[in-house]
């Protein structure tokens, strides 16, 4: 239909170029059309991903400060790379409480502490 000429396309369409719409047709192409509106465009996900990030930055939470404090104890230094989701954080103190738990039972064995 775009590319009809206006002529054309009104008379496709049923509609008087001088009247336009009766009101009774209007109310019945309202009724199984819907209205004229252009829905809205959903946000973008990078927008979305943006917004959880400024977030997890703006409050930090409990399990965020032990993170920090539980790597930069056993690992010596700050990590290398940040980790943004709280259950990664987790996963990863437990990670490293193995890790350690590791190391200190073969020195042990190795000084035959044990």
């Amino acid at each position: 239909m775009a590319k009809l000429p206006v002529p054309n396309a009104l008379k496709n369409l049923g509609v008087d170029p001088k009247s336009g719409l009766s009101a009774t047709e209007a109310a019945k192409r309202l009724g199984q059309y819907g209205p004229n509106a252009l829905e809205e465009k959903k946000k973008s996900e990078g927008l979305a991903a943006k917004k959880v990030i400024v977030s997890r930055l703006e409050a930090p939470r409990f399990v965020d400060y032990l993170f920090i404090a539980f790597n930069s104890s056993t690992a010596f230094s700050p990590t290398d790379a940040p980790v943004f989701a709280r259950w990664a954080k987790v996963l990863t103190m437990f990670q490293s409480l193995i890790s350690l738990t590791i190391v200190i039972l073969l020195a042990a064995r190795a000084v035959n502490i044990l």
